[in-house]
C-alpha cells in the first residue's frame, strides 16, 4: 500500500475522516451528504473481494499501518509495515561544488531544495516555506525548485530561485540532492516520500513536518529536523538548526547511515523474503 485507498472507499488520504473505521459514507471528497454513495458502493465491493482470498497488506510507513488497521475492510487482515527500498548505488554522496557547477548553481549561497509534481498543489504547503524564508529574512540563502512554478508563486518567494522544472535524468536528479544544503518539505499530506529518502541517501538533510511517515524517516535534531504541523516559524526554525549546525559532515553522515539501515535494498528485501517465508509456512500447516 502506497497510500489509504486500499483501506478505504475511493480516497487516497482520508485526512480526518474516520467513516473507513466502518463503512464509507457521506464522502467529502464527492461532497456528498448521502450515507450511501460512490464510496459506499466501492467499499462494499472491496470488501467482497478481500474476503474471497487470503491477503497479507503491506504499509510502506507505520503511519500508513496504523491507519490501515483502523479499517473496517482490513479488520480481519493481517497489516504489516515495510518501507520502500532505495537504490543505494545510485543515490549516493558526491562532490557539492562539481554538482552545483553541473546544474548552473551559485556555489557562494546556502541551496535549499523544494519541488513536487505540482509545487503550487495546496497539500505541498508551499504557503508554510514562504512564510517560513520570510521570517528568516537571510541574505546567504536562496531556493532551488524541480517541478511545476507557476508564476505567481515565484513573485511571492522572498529569496532568489532557481526553477529547474521536471528532472527525469536520474544523473541530474542526484547532482540536485548533492548541490543543496537541505531538502524541505513542507507537505500537509504524506505517506514515505521518496523525496526525503533520496535526498538523506545523498548525505542532504531534511525538514518537514510532523504528518504522515515523516518522524519515521528524520530523526529530529539528528539527521534532520521535524517542524510543528502547520507551522511556519518552527519550519524556519528547521532551517536555521540545519544551515548553522556547527557539525554539517556528521549531519551529512547521520543521513546516509539512517537510509542504509532502513531503507537498502538488500535491508528490504530481507523483510519481504522472511514475509513471505512466513506465508509460506502457514500454508503448509
Amino acid at each position: 500500500m502506497h497510500d489509504m485507498w486500499p483501506c478505504t472507499g475511493i480516497c487516497h488520504h482520508a485526512r480526518e475522516c474516520s467513516a473507513y473505521h466502518e463503512r464509507c459514507g457521506a464522502c467529502f471528497y464527492l461532497h456528498s451528504t448521502q450515507h450511501t454513495d460512490l464510496s459506499t458502493r466501492v467499499f462494499l465491493q472491496k470488501n467482497k473481494v478481500y474476503y474471497s482470498v487470503p491477503i497479507t497488506f503491506v504499509g510502506c510507513s507505520r503511519w500508513l499501518t496504523e491507519r490501515a488497521a483502523q479499517s473496517a475492510l482490513l479488520k480481519d487482515k493481517q497489516v504489516i509495515n515495510i518501507p520502500n527500498p532505495l537504490d543505494l548505488s545510485l543515490f549516493t554522496p558526491k562532490d557539492i561544488s562539481v554538482s552545483r557547477k553541473l546544474l548552473h548553481l551559485p556555489d557562494d549561497k546556502h541551496l535549499i531544495l523544494f519541488g513536487a509534481l505540482n509545487v503550487t498543489d495546496s497539500r505541498k504547503g508551499v504557503d508554510y516555506l514562504i512564510q517560513a524564508l520570510r521570517l528568516l529574512s537571510r541574505n546567504d540563502m536562496e531556493l532551488v525548485v524541480f517541478g511545476q512554478v507557476k508564476r505567481e508563486i515565484k513573485d511571492l518567494v522572498p529569496v532568489p530561485i532557481y526553477s529547474l522544472g521536471y528532472l527525469s535524468d536520474d544523473n541530474q536528479i542526484v547532482a540536485l540532492y548533492n548541490a543543496v544544503d537541505l531538502f524541505v518539505t513542507s507537505s500537509l499530506d504524506e505517506n514515505l516520500p521518496n523525496t526525503i529518502m533520496e535526498a538523506m541517501a545523498c548525505g542532504t538533510p531534511c525538514v518537514g513536518f510532523q504528518t504522515g511517515g515523516i518522524p519515521e524517516m528524520i530523526d529530529h535534531l539528528k539527521n534532520g529536523y521535524v517542524a510543528r504541523y502547520q507551522d511556519a516559524e518552527d519550519l524556519a526554525q528547521g532551517i536555521t538548526w540545519v544551515l548553522d549546525h556547527p557539525h554539517p559532515q556528521q549531519l551529512a553522515e547521520a543521513c546516509v547511515e539512517k537510509v542504509k539501515t532502513h531503507y537498502s535494498e538488500e535491508v528490504i528485501a530481507g523483510k519481504y523474503i522472511a514475509l513471505y517465508q512466513k506465508l509460506m509456512d502457514k500454508e503448509k500447516i
